[in-house]
């Protein structure tokens, strides 16, 4: 992210930063990602520049900068959610987005989750906190009590893996992609498909332009046939594409 701050500015000194540096980073950051994100990555280069001697305040006023705009969350309705967990075949991320659901866990307190953090005796609970390598959104631990089907459901899954540090890992690296299963199967409506996963998407660059809204009328009709003529494959067997 730095780097690519550094590479558009293309000044030496922390001194040379402009506030027409600033407006050509955000411009360029909004032709290839969301307003969200364009926030999320001002605040991390505020920081560095904050680092370096640099008031951003002085250079870009208020109304310039980049503001999230807080919207209200829409509720995924009781039949959305049903098509959603039918659809999760693999036994590994149905627990974890069952767990996610039931627990409020924020994505990466769920795939740091080590089995020390557990407890499945008769009054099961779960307690994130940080720990080497990752830290809590606030730096604070919290415990939540789990849900009794749940906790049974992560001791079957103890037993199945019982030598791994991490709960939603077979081989104790950290997954990341559980985010990227939840939007695919978001705009799974969008693009008309009714029972499919997310590895339709060929690519991870692909899914991203879709997420983000950058597809042309000729690539989005090019996708859209493509997944409805998609068969699935044996390791992600859920059934022919449909077009609504």
């Amino acid at each position: 992210m730095t780097r690519e701050f550094l590479d558009i500015i293309k000044h030496q000194l922390p001194s040379e930063i402009t506030k027409q540096d600033l407006k050509d980073y955000i411009a360029a950051l909004r032709l290839r990602i969301s307003h969200r994100t364009v926030c999320n990555y001002y605040v991390s280069i505020v920081c560095f520049l904050h680092f370096c001697g640099v008031d951003h305040k002085k250079l870009l006023p208020q109304s310039e900068r980049p503001t999230p705009v807080e919207e209200t969350p829409e509720c995924y309705s009781e039949s959305e959610m049903t098509k959603f967990f039918f659809n999760i075949v693999n036994e590994r991320d149905a627990l974890a987005f069952e767990f996610l659901l039931k627990t409020g866990a924020r994505e990466r307190e769920m795939t740091y989750l080590e089995w020390t953090d557990l407890s499945l005796g008769p009054d099961p609970v779960v307690k994130f906190q940080t720990k080497e390598g990752f830290r809590t959104k606030t730096g604070k631990s919290r415990t939540v009590p789990l849900e009794s089907g749940l906790a049974a459901k992560l001791a079957a899954w103890r037993e199945k893996n019982p030598a791994t540090r991490l709960v939603f890992s077979t081989d104790d690296k950290v997954e990341g992609h559980y985010l990227r299963i939840c939007k695919a199967m978001n705009h799974a409506l969008i693009i008309g498909s009714t029972n499919f996963t997310h590895s339709a998407f060929h690519s991870n660059e692909e899914l991203d332009v879709l997420l983000e809204g950058k597809l042309e009328d000729s690539q989005f009709a090019s996708l859209r046939q493509r997944i409805k003529d998609w068969k699935s494959t044996s390791t992600h067997l859920v059934g022919e594409c449909r077009s609504k």
